[in-house]
């Protein structure tokens, strides 16, 4: 096969996929780095994604505490927690 015959054949794979009957079903999707499942007409996320113990790290780091719960004092682009001493990117 030619170049130009294989490039036929992937626009006809390709044209034929998207404008044929229905639509494409897709189990899983990848979402914001985590993986979406479909069940039916329901959604799931499936793994990854943050969990509500991440978001309240995440709230508490924004109100200026350690995951300990003591106070964090920042330099540039780091945190530093003044009772355990842990450092994070801010």
């Amino acid at each position: 096969m030619t170049l130009q015959n294989l490039k036929e054949r992937a626009r006809a794979i390709v044209h034929q996929t998207l404008l044929g009957e229905g639509d494409p079903e897709v189990d899983r999707s990848l979402v914001s780095g985590a993986v979406v499942a479909r069940d039916g007409d329901h959604f799931h996320i499936q793994s990854g994604g943050e969990t509500d113990a991440d978001l309240d790290l995440v709230a508490r780091r924004d109100e200026g505490l350690c995951d300990c719960g003591g106070p964090l004092s920042t330099r540039g682009n780091r945190a530093r927690c003044r009772s355990c001493g842990r450092e994070f990117d801010v």
